[in-house]
């Protein structure tokens, strides 16, 4: 199954193929951006946690304006 869920201000993306999973990233973050460019305090964090399942989420360990990802399915 794939999907894309948002939690408060956190999206689960999940999805079968590349290309799903590329699209709904996508879309998760550019919500996550609008919801940090809002709040004006935080960034937007992207975590791969397996090839299939990433979390995108506006956070505090992030600095305003910046996007990072981070790998967390080693």
């Amino acid at each position: 199954m794939s999907t894309t869920k948002q939690l408060g201000s956190t999206f689960r993306v999940t999805g079968d193929t590349a290309a799903l999973i590329e699209s709904r990233l996508d879309a998760a973050v550019e919500a996550a951006e609008g919801n940090a460019m809002r709040d004006g305090r935080h960034g937007v964090l992207i975590m791969r946690h397996c090839p299939r399942t990433y979390t995108v989420s506006v956070s505090p360990d992030v600095p305003y304006g910046v996007t990072r990802e981070e790998d967390f399915s080693v």
